[in-house]
């Protein structure tokens, strides 16, 4: 399982930001692209190297998330 939390093979920027864009619709249950809304994810995760623990953790706790209208 530990090759899982490291995305491996995702190297360069792009391929993060779109991992990132992608688990942001799946936990939103959007279809849609928001870039500016995604963005931040997108920063925070390639910052981190790519740790999907981290990018869920920044998603699920986001207040977008945990308050629905």
């Amino acid at each position: 399982i530990r090759y899982l939390v490291r995305v491996r093979g995702l190297g360069d920027v792009y391929k993060r930001q779109c991992m990132a864009k992608q688990m942001y619709r799946f936990t939103r249950g959007v279809t849609e692209e928001d870039s500016c809304v995604t963005r931040p994810y997108e920063a925070r995760f390639t910052e981190r190297g790519g740790d999907i623990r981290e990018l869920l953790v920044d998603l699920v706790s986001s207040e977008d998330f945990t308050v629905r209208k």
